[in-house]
């Protein structure tokens, strides 16, 4: 999740129309290398895989992505309420609470359909489990307090020399591949692992 203050996230909750530099800012997310999304001016669009990749893939990862693969891509420009809902389709993809908070108070406003839509993305959000972030988070924490002069690229080779061992949450893995968790096999991305360095650092 990106650094976006609060002010903004209530800014752009209210606009009519939202693009792409909107996302960026409010998810942090450009659509690289384990984003499992594809960004551009027309839209968000989730990544497709051929036949030949998708077996090459664990059976979990092949699961996962085929669950991202057939969302409806969010095209822009759109609505707040569309791209919350579409974020909400997405794994391991968060908005500030402060953007929810204020989209689904302006929906309710106008609807009266907010609160049930709320309890649905919070009930969808206990079934799947922790997100790859809220996973790694403590470790990402414990790393940095034990190499507190590190930047975040040293950090993230530090994390890539631990994986395996028993105190880390990732399987040992090849040089140039992402990281993966343990428990349920994700990939974890340079990217991803800045974002989360980013919200301790906060």
């Amino acid at each position: 999740m990106s650094s976006i203050t609060k002010e903004q996230c209530i800014e752009f909750a209210r606009l009519d129309e939202l693009r792409l530099h909107h996302w960026r800012l409010l998810t942090g997310v450009t659509g690289g290398e384990g984003d499992y999304v594809i960004c551009n001016q027309s839209g968000i669009f989730p990544e497709q895989y051929d036949d030949r990749e998708l077996a090459l893939l664990t059976a979990e990862e092949a699961f996962e992505i085929g669950e991202v693969s057939v969302i409806e891509p969010l095209r822009f420009p759109c609505l707040p309420l569309e791209l919350l809902r579409f974020v909400d389709r997405l794994v391991d993809i968060e908005v500030p609470d402060a953007f929810r908070a204020e989209v689904e108070r302006l929906d309710t406003g106008k609807t009266g359909r907010a609160d049930s839509d709320q309890s649905r993305t919070k009930r969808k959000r206990s079934t799947r489990g922790p997100t790859v972030k809220e996973s790694i988070k403590p470790y990402v924490a414990e790393l940095k307090k034990r190499f507190p002069k590190l930047t975040g690229k040293l950090l993230h080779s530090e994390a890539e020399k631990e994986a395996g061992s028993e105190f880390s949450p990732f399987t040992a893995h090849k040089r140039g591949e992402d990281l993966r968790l343990k428990n349920c096999h994700r990939p974890c991305s340079k990217a991803t692992f800045e974002q989360v360095l980013s919200q301790i650092k906060e």
